[in-house]
């Protein structure tokens, strides 16, 4: 629940801006001037779920985390001729940048992330032709803050959209080609549909970057788009993306110069929480900063935080067994509490069962409890294998779990945690049929009367097994208070 003064999911997007003013106000003059630019212009995302360079539309769901480091090889980016007689001198005929990056969800629909480029490796032609030098070996590049927010509420829509805002700190080193030397920012809108196992992915927004002219080419704001497919393959991911980017400032504005394209290939394989991938790129254009090929390698790992410690309630006074009030049920038969259900067979010996057609057979009374951060409930909310439908027989336990809410407005935020067996497909598949789960129990419950802002909904995925030999059990949702 927000507070007086939140902005709920808008308040990562403000701390990214107010640290950015913060930097950028206080960078030293060395840092802020015209000599050298960015010229590696590829972002690449952070999380498991998006393209090799598209954003997609899933978020990584409250407490998830998500730890990206990508290798990235270009072949001739930046190059000209300056002579007839040389011919095409590459300032830089080779390069090698390392992106590191950090994912954490901050709720069911937003996301926040950091990002850091190193090069690890340039090269390039000297000539007495050009007007400049190869670049330094290497450096840092800008660090990059961003945040993203889904649009859409409902997670199991086939058509989503979404907001994408980063800012890029002057960090890096200007004379390697590595730093625009001043702030930039950047905004996209995402979009997606999923249709079976094919998934389209658009990206379309403008980057504020600051003007700056080498080899004769201004570069400042851009234009930024791109497009591609992914196909989910026998637990693997197969994508193909086109990149774009037009200026939108200076004399060559949308020229071919300084209108860089991409075309890229690749893959995803995952493996429980691990993700390996590959990549391979081709230059459609021949705008500074694109390369003839390009080849990466990504390694990611998915996490998930632990929840919030929620002091245990008060432990409660019990009464005498049941065979001492009804020593007639007993009848010589080990039954304490006397409901009937013999000892051998009864979950809970001291508490009599409720009679009401929900899980009848566990000798448990059917109210809801507390057990530390979860709620404890009568009986297990279960899915069929790759479904997300709800079944007949848990509305009444929902009914349950609804009113329980309802009676107790001191618990302020109760998250419902989808999970999913690993035989229901990849890690990726299954975070997205887990939060599929969790969204359609958080709309029954709000269709029966508990309030939507008490309640969040995100998909675990298969990593987090009751019983890792029976997949059945699995494939369910979990209540956990937030706030109390």
């Amino acid at each position: 629940m927000w507070g007086p003064f939140s902005l709920g999911p808008f308040s990562p997007w403000l701390g990214v801006c107010a640290l950015g003013i913060l930097v950028c106000t206080t960078t030293p003059a060395w840092a802020q001037n015209d000599e050298g630019f960015a010229l590696h212009r590829v972002q690449l995302p952070t999380r498991p779920q998006d393209g090799m360079a598209l954003w997609g539309t899933r978020s990584l769901g409250a407490r998830g985390l998500h730890v990206r480091l990508a290798a990235d090889y270009a072949s001739r980016p930046l190059g000209a001729t300056f002579t007839e007689e040389e011919g095409r001198i590459d300032l830089i005929r080779q390069s090698m940048l390392l992106h590191l990056g950090v994912a954490a969800g901050l709720g069911s629909r937003t996301d926040t992330w950091f990002r850091l480029p190193v090069a690890v490796l340039q090269t390039g032609d000297d000539s007495q032709a050009a007007p400049v030098t190869s670049p330094a070996a290497g450096g840092l590049g800008d660090l990059t803050l961003g945040a993203y927010h889904r649009l859409s509420k409902s997670p199991a829509s086939s058509a989503q959209l979404g907001l994408v805002g980063e800012l890029h700190l002057p960090t890096g080193a200007q004379d390697a080609l590595l730093s625009d030397g001043g702030l930039a920012a950047r905004g996209l809108l995402v979009a997606s549909l999923q249709t079976g196992s094919v998934t389209l992915l658009a990206n379309a927004g403008a980057a504020y970057r600051p003007e700056r002219t080498f080899l004769q080419n201004d570069f400042g704001s851009q234009l930024q788009y791109g497009a591609g497919i992914q196909w989910e393959l026998q637990g693997a991911r197969l994508q193909a993306e086109l990149l774009g980017a037009a200026a939108l400032t200076g004399d060559q504005a949308l020229s071919g110069s300084t209108s860089p394209l991409e075309l890229w290939f690749g893959g995803v394989i995952p493996s429980g929480a691990w993700q390996l991938g590959a990549t391979l790129g081709v230059g459609v254009t021949q705008a500074v900063g694109v390369p003839s090929l390009r080849g990466m390698v990504l390694v990611g790992r998915s996490l998930t935080l632990p929840a919030p410690k929620i002091p245990d309630p008060e432990p409660t006074v019990e009464g005498p067994d049941g065979c001492e009030l009804h020593p007639e049920l007993c009848d010589g038969v080990q039954d304490q509490d006397g409901d009937g259900i013999q000892d051998a067979f009864d979950q809970c010996v001291n508490e009599p069962e409720t009679w009401n057609e929900v899980a009848d057979d566990d000798g448990c009374p059917d109210g809801i409890s507390i057990d530390g951060t979860l709620l404890r409930v009568p009986q297990a909310v279960l899915f069929a294998a790759a479904r997300s439908d709800l079944a007949p027989v848990h509305l009444q336990v929902l009914g349950l779990i609804a009113d329980f809410l309802k009676e107790h407005p001191e618990i302020e935020a109760v998250q419902i945690e989808g999970h999913a067996s690993v035989d229901e497909g990849s890690f990726e598949g299954t975070l997205i049929l887990s939060e599929q789960r969790a969204d359609r129990v958080l709309q029954d419950l709000v269709r029966r009367g508990v309030a939507p802002d008490k309640l969040s909904a995100v998909g675990v995925g298969s990593d987090q097994p009751v019983d890792p030999a029976t997949p059945d059990l699995n494939r369910r949702v979990e209540f956990r208070i937030l706030g109390m």
